[in-house]
């Protein structure tokens, strides 16, 4: 189930960008206007945004993220409007690993950051899914908890 969302979302929303500094690209979907990319190491929250996510289906991203050292990845989601569910992902960019929930607001979603995940890269992006037919205006916050 999971590789199948990896699927549709990367059908969805896709942009190439460039070489990282280290030779490799990637292809991760655009943050959604009005939200901002962040970069961070060491314990907080590393994001907080706002905004509207469009009626489904469709998915957004809400944030990059870069983490350098092992820990935990937090998401929270809360949203007000028309959509009853709502899906908050983490999805490591370099390996499309994923972890998810879906349910009614709030929604929290955490993602192990590994040594063998950031071996392979250190590039995250914090995403939701919308398969409704409402708009929601949704709120996040993402924290980092290292080992």
């Amino acid at each position: 189930m999971k590789r199948f969302i990896v699927l549709i979302m990367a059908l969805l929303f896709t942009v190439t960008i460039g070489c990282d500094g280290d030779g490799d690209s990637s292809e991760i979907p655009p943050p959604a206007p009005g939200y901002v990319s962040g970069t961070g190491t060491g314990g907080g929250i590393l994001e907080r945004g706002s905004g509207t996510v469009p009626a489904g289906p469709i998915q957004v991203s809400l944030t990059s993220l870069s983490v350098s050292e092992t820990g935990r990845l937090e998401g929270r989601l809360t949203w007000s409007g028309g959509p009853t569910e709502l899906s908050p992902a983490f999805i490591h960019i370099a390996t499309a690993e994923l972890e998810y929930s879906k349910g009614v607001s709030p929604q929290y979603v955490n993602m192990q950051v590994t040594q063998a995940l950031l071996d392979q890269g250190h590039d995250w992006v914090f995403n939701v899914i919308n398969i409704e037919a409402n708009p929601a205006e949704v709120e996040y916050r993402i924290i980092f908890r290292p080992n």
